[in-house]
């Protein structure tokens, strides 16, 4: 048999003030909206609560809130994502393939940027911090040697 006694170790100080329903509150408002829309600090602020007091939180991980903040925005994420996909069906389903397939590039372009995204890659045998001590003409004829790339990018064919 087994005798011992497990001892839970806790933090030394005061009791935490993360009630389970704050904690709902702060789940219900990470799940409506993305930390591109409103941060951490904003959320917490709306729910009388310092900024701080949520970041330490988080470090913490109290309550295993940082499970739960990645769970909620990963659920908004998909959400849209979700709703995305049934308009690109019903889309299909009219036979409005623009929609359809514009719909589509956009989630393939946010979901695999690096197969499908619109970015510039540009390779130069020059040392990271070039541009930043590249003189203006040194600027210009690196312009003028990357200028069909950069014109297909900025000024995509319709």
């Amino acid at each position: 048999m087994n005798n011992e006694i497990k001892i839970e170790k806790s933090r030394a100080g005061r009791p935490t003030k993360l009630t389970n329903e704050i904690l709902k509150q702060l789940t219900e408002l990470w799940q409506l909206s993305d930390e591109r829309c409103m941060s951490d600090a904003e959320i917490a602020l709306s729910l009388g609560i310092k900024p701080k007091q949520l970041e330490n939180w988080l470090s913490y991980d109290t309550k295993g809130i940082s499970g739960i903040r990645a769970r909620a925005r990963a659920r908004i994420k998909m959400g849209y994502i979700s709703k995305l996909n049934i308009i690109a069906i019903a889309a299909f389903k009219k036979m409005d393939f623009k929609v359809a397939s514009n719909i589509c590039i956009f989630l393939l372009e946010r979901m695999f940027p690096r197969e499908f995204g619109k970015y510039i890659k540009i390779t130069e045998n020059k040392s990271h911090d070039w541009l930043e001590t590249a003189s203006e003409e040194e600027l210009d004829i690196f312009i003028a040697e990357n200028q069909a790339l950069l014109k297909e990018a900025l000024y995509e064919k319709k």
